[in-house]
């Protein structure tokens, strides 16, 4: 079918004139909206498929990866258009100029937590933590980063084969929380704290874990990365806990 067709087929009771000119808010004008849709472009196709969507107002739009196939003209038409609708919009996607001219809040969605965040920056932080280390300068291998942390593809660390099959809260891969047992021996951080030291960091659920300092910041500020999960989060220096000293092995006996 043409775009008009596509149109007319899904609102019979529209004029013609009215669904082509509706269509023309999409830049789908004059040949183009009488061309079988199979020799459109995918942007073509895409604003076909606006046109539908935007016919009858909705309340939410849902949109997952709306830029994909479009040309830098018809993303700065989106951005203009989502500006001006007035519902809710819940927008997935990678372009982060389309995000940051349109969102005005970032969720991190990990497995175990759901956050919410003012700005992009602290949103990537919150949820990839090899992001964060290349921003402070780090040498971060991509494929170590994605092996380390998934971040970005569709498994997060925490899904891996043998992690807890209830999220990062509970930080166990056997069934007992990882360093749980240790860290009630270990002792409190104190003051005396540099970027790179192994810790045990305190966690949402109230339990310390294995965890490695990235950032110190003016007013006990600390980010730490989870080294068993790939989660990078900011802390108090009270919520950290030195590792503690493996016990001294036994003096052999003689034979």
């Amino acid at each position: 079918m043409t775009a008009n067709e596509f149109m007319q087929s899904q609102f019979p009771k529209e004029s013609s004139g009215t669904l082509r000119q509706h269509l023309a808010k999409t830049s789908i004008v004059g040949a183009v909206a009488d061309t079988r849709m199979e020799r459109l472009s995918y942007s073509q196709r895409s604003c076909v498929i606006f046109a539908k969507l935007t016919f009858i107002c909705p309340h939410l739009l849902i949109l997952d990866e709306p830029t994909n196939f479009l040309d830098l003209e018809s993303v700065d038409s989106l951005i203009a258009a989502c500006n001006k609708y007035k519902g809710a919009l819940l927008l997935v996607s990678h372009n982060r100029d389309f995000l940051k001219k349109c969102a005005k809040t970032y969720l991190s969605v990990v497995p175990g937590s759901f956050r919410i965040f003012d700005n992009i920056k602290d949103a990537e932080a919150g949820t990839y933590s090899f992001i964060a280390e290349m921003e402070d300068g780090g040498h971060v291998s991509g494929s170590d980063a994605l092996a380390a942390n998934p971040g970005g593809g569709t498994v997060h660390s925490s899904q891996k084969v043998g992690a807890l099959a209830a999220g990062v809260n509970k930080m166990s891969v056997s069934g007992t929380p990882a360093a749980a047992a240790g860290a009630a021996a270990a002792k409190p951080a104190g003051s005396a704290l540099k970027v790179g030291d192994k810790i045990l960091a305190l966690w949402e659920d109230g339990k310390h874990y294995p965890a490695e300092i990235k950032k110190i910041e003016a007013g006990g500020k600390v980010t730490v990365l989870y080294t068993q999960y790939g989660n990078t989060k900011v802390v108090t220096a009270k919520d950290l806990k030195r590792v503690p000293a493996p016990a001294a092995p036994a003096a052999a006996k003689a034979k």
